[in-house]
């Protein structure tokens, strides 16, 4: 779990119809402590921000190996390095054709929940809310746990999609604030939960009682 008074998004989605009741805010939050193989947000895995290559538009120009020449080469397609990439940011601003895109912005509490309460009209109207999912959020429940009291101080409905994966103890209190747990149990068996996550539904399990 991430212990800091900023969070990493990876994304801002207003207007979701899917990610609990009436029509909400779903934030992406970054991080998450499994490895699903059928991952649909793959770029969310990490705490922190990340550079996604979108190789296809490569049109083999050499801007950017202008700005980082041990980390690229070009051989009739792009090879890049990520362990020898000095400024991810400068990379992605060299490419005149959008091949590089970095993932994930840090928010204070305050920022964020300007961002959430844009759209406080709609979720009046509908019974909708903020959800945050990911990603899984519980890897940034202590900067959860502030901004759903803000949220909540305005009257606004919290609902967290989370897989459960990381002990009770870690996001406890942010299950307590919130209005609503969608819970993301992946796989009954432990065995296959192992072969497709990278790790044991045991605390899982736990923490659905716990909830429960």
């Amino acid at each position: 779990m991430v212990k800091s008074n900023t969070g990493w998004i990876s994304n801002i989605q207003r207007y979701s119809l899917h990610d609990g009741p009436g029509i909400r805010t779903t934030v992406f939050m970054m991080g998450c402590p499994l490895r699903c193989a059928w991952c649909s947000n793959p770029e969310a895995l990490s705490s922190e921000k990340q550079l996604m290559i979108f190789d296809q538009k490569c049109t083999l120009c050499g801007e950017c190996i202008r700005v980082e020449p041990e980390a690229i080469t070009l051989n009739n397609r792009l090879e890049l390095s990520r362990a020898m990439i000095k400024d991810i940011e400068k990379l992605a601003q060299s490419c005149p054709y959008d091949v590089f895109e970095i993932i994930g912005n840090e928010m204070t509490v305050n920022e964020l929940v300007d961002k959430c309460i844009k759209d406080e009209p709609f979720y009046r109207n509908s019974g909708g809310g903020v959800t945050f999912c990911g990603g899984d959020p519980i890897m940034h429940a202590d900067f959860l746990v502030e901004v759903t009291k803000s949220l909540k101080s305005r009257g606004i409905h919290v609902t967290l999609d989370t897989s459960g994966g990381l002990p009770w103890d870690q996001w406890k209190e942010l299950a307590s604030e919130v209005d609503l747990v969608l819970y993301d149990l992946k796989l009954f068996d432990d065995e296959k939960h192992v072969q497709y996550t990278q790790s044991s539904n045991s605390v899982i399990y736990e923490n659905l009682d716990h909830l429960a």
